[in-house]
């Protein structure tokens, strides 16, 4: 097959015809499966490209460090819930056996989550009785845009310039079998408001230069965003504690973003944009923000002269909000220059509360928690990449 001299990027080697006609066709494949009243099963399905891309990527590491699974996870009848007693505890890198644990619970998910961006913290909630893994908190650096988080804490451009370093989303966030069967999702989250967490990011974060401003900043976490992709959460929904509500919803997603760009397309796009001399589109540097993926696209496509618009997937995803503080939203916005504690929430009353709220009348009404078992969660995360792979 020959193609014309122009449309080979002499800097990258990428035929633009070729390239042209495979975004069209995966994006082709995509719309297929996209409808007005989409199921969570079907938002699976939409996401099985990238699941396939993570296994396929991470399969060294499993098959590296799956053993360390016995030591992590725990069968369900050997769960008391009533001894249970949660603990945060601080992935680092200098923490092998933690950065292990956090790699291996992304297996848990049916939609691969990302590696977040910037700005990080990650977190092990740990039963200290059992000796096991609840499950896990990923924070990352927020999105810079992002509708209706803005217009719920009342941001101008400037406001939001000044302030977004005070705000981080959870990009993995939830509970590992049995515990997910005991609501454990419901506790995992209801930690996101915990002191320790704030305390933790304003350490590590108190000599921070924002990259954008240039200026020395001292942030406090005045408050954590996170989004349901599965459509609504069950978890996420009316969580309260004592009153409190741990997270709010307020709102959907507009439905932007590049999941229906398999990972191979997006790195020809890159090399493409970047043969042209647009270096802000390929950051990685904080202060491009984690939009610099859907930029790159962007560009891409005007470079292939396809339809910018392909960045919509109409796929709109529940945005919920978790306040650190009393004023917070007054703090982000600017109408109030100091912010004002919330009654005191450590990490063991959380989980105390948390407990006595969902975890034991869970265990009460529902024992197939008791039939989890370590060696079958193995075994069916095997058959799911042999069943991605048969099906590729």
């Amino acid at each position: 097959m020959t193609y014309e001299v122009d449309d080979i990027c002499p800097l990258t080697g990428i035929n633009k015809s070729e390239l042209r006609r495979e975004i069209k066709k995966q994006l082709e494949l995509f719309e297929e499966l996209v409808h007005d009243e989409l199921e969570k099963s079907d938002i699976r399905s939409l996401h099985r490209g990238h699941l396939l891309e993570f296994y396929t990527k991470n399969m060294k590491f499993w098959n590296t460090n799956k053993f360390h699974l016995r030591k992590i996870l725990i069968d369900g009848n050997c769960v008391n819930p009533e001894k249970i007693q949660p603990i945060l505890l601080e992935v680092t890198s200098n923490e092998k056996f933690r950065t292990i644990a956090f790699r291996l619970a992304k297996f848990n998910w049916s939609v691969p989550p990302s590696n977040g961006f910037g700005r990080r913290l990650r977190f092990l909630v740990w039963d200290k009785y059992h000796k096991a893994l609840i499950g896990v908190i990923g924070l990352t650096d927020p999105v810079f845009n992002l509708k209706v988080r803005d217009e719920f804490i009342g941001w101008n451009t400037d406001d939001r310039n000044n302030k977004l370093v005070s705000i981080l989303d959870a990009f993995m966030l939830g509970a590992v079998p049995p515990y997910s069967n005991l609501l454990g999702g419901k506790l995992v989250a209801s930690l996101l408001s915990s002191e320790d967490i704030s305390k933790i990011f304003e350490k590590k974060y108190k000599n921070s230069t924002g990259i954008i401003s240039g200026k020395l900043k001292k942030p406090k976490l005045a408050a954590i965003t996170t989004t349901s992709v599965l459509g609504k959460s069950s978890v996420y929904n009316r969580l309260k504690l004592d009153g409190d509500c741990i997270l709010r919803n307020i709102g959907y997603t507009s439905g932007f973003g590049h999941f229906q760009f398999s990972s191979d397309i997006f790195e020809k796009l890159k090399k493409l944009v970047s043969s042209e001399g647009r270096k802000n589109e390929v950051s990685f540097v904080y202060g491009n923000g984690p939009n610099w993926k859907i930029r790159v696209i962007r560009e891409g496509l005007r470079l292939l002269e396809l339809d910018q618009k392909h960045v919509k997937h109409g796929i709109k995803r529940e945005v919920y909000y978790c306040s650190h503080y009393k004023n917070s939203e007054a703090y982000l916005n600017g109408t109030a220059s100091r912010l004002l504690l919330k009654t005191t929430k450590k990490t063991k009353d959380l989980s105390d509360m948390a407990l006595k709220r969902w975890v034991l009348p869970r265990s009460q009404r529902d024992q197939s928690f008791k039939n989890f078992r370590v060696e079958d969660w193995i075994e069916n995360v095997e058959q799911k990449l042999d069943a991605l792979n048969e099906n590729c």
